[in-house]
């Protein structure tokens, strides 16, 4: 949109014509296509691969006249990388040692297994998923009043990328955990609950003037929240007109603000998702 007061140009008023006159094509976002496994590109250094994500950065270099990367970097600092991307942690110096005395790809490859497995592992890639939820153990605002035991949200978003849930289950447990079949973890029969945590975190007021108006303004907060985490694009608009693209009509967007009750809105979400 072009700004108060300022028309379009000529330029782009005839770039706006002739895009309309081809069909107003618009490239669906990635939410919405479906998941494919695209064939490996082929490319010339081939040797420099060792899994088929290296072929689509030597792919794209070769795109652009660059050779690939060197591959000289020192053992040392290669597992250090590796500790810190995984964990969070530098390795120990043992674990240095260890690499040193035979820094082969086998053993690269051991490695990155017992990072993976390594406790510090859910705590370091967690927290990802913790600022897509809007994670604090605070209101904010400004009294900053504490969240009782949201630290058990925390624990369960850890234990669960410890635990290797798949992602289509993880995803399921923040929307409507209390209404899938029970995993249990964290010495509990059902874990699953916690992750609805994930609806009433963010920031919030102590005393709103408008008590109506809060709890709309929360209820608008966590569908966008679910728009921007979970379809990669803000569903926000649609609290004020329907997209114009996109598939996401404001008679949804207050659909769900329809039902008052947390179930309710988890349920209706569910079944959108």
């Amino acid at each position: 949109m072009p700004p108060k007061g300022e028309p379009l140009t000529p330029d782009e008023v005839r770039t706006l014509e002739a895009w309309i006159n081809a069909g107003a094509g618009y490239a669906e976002p990635w939410a919405f296509r479906p998941l494919q496994d695209p064939p490996k590109p082929r490319v010339q250094h081939g040797d420099w691969c060792w899994t088929g994500i290296d072929a689509y950065v030597v792919a794209h270099r070769e795109g652009a006249r660059l050779s690939p990367p060197a591959r000289d970097i020192d053992p040392a600092a290669l597992l250090r990388r590796l500790s810190y991307d995984l964990r969070g942690l530098p390795p120990s110096p043992d674990e240095v040692r260890a690499f040193l005395e035979n820094p082969s790809r086998e053993q690269y490859e051991r490695r990155v297994d017992t990072y993976l497995a390594d406790p510090s592992y859910g705590e370091r890639w967690g927290r990802h998923w913790l600022d897509l939820a809007r994670f604090a153990e605070t209101m904010a605002h400004e009294f900053d009043f504490e969240i009782p035991y949201a630290w058990r949200y925390r624990d369960y978003v850890v234990q669960a990328f410890n635990a290797d849930v798949p992602p289509a289950r993880f995803v399921a447990e923040q929307i409507a955990g209390d209404l899938l079949p029970p995993r249990p973890g964290l010495g509990l029969p059902n874990v699953a609950p916690l992750g609805t945590a994930w609806w009433f975190l963010g920031p919030a007021t102590h005393a709103p003037v408008d008590v109506r108006q809060d709890e709309a303004d929360r209820l608008a907060g966590a569908v966008d929240v679910a728009g921007r985490s979970l379809f990669g694009l803000s569903i926000a608009c649609a609290r004020c007109h329907d997209h114009k693209f996109d598939p996401i009509p404001a008679r949804d967007f207050y659909r769900s603000e329809e039902h008052t009750s947390e179930l309710q809105s988890r349920q209706y979400l569910v079944c959108r998702l």
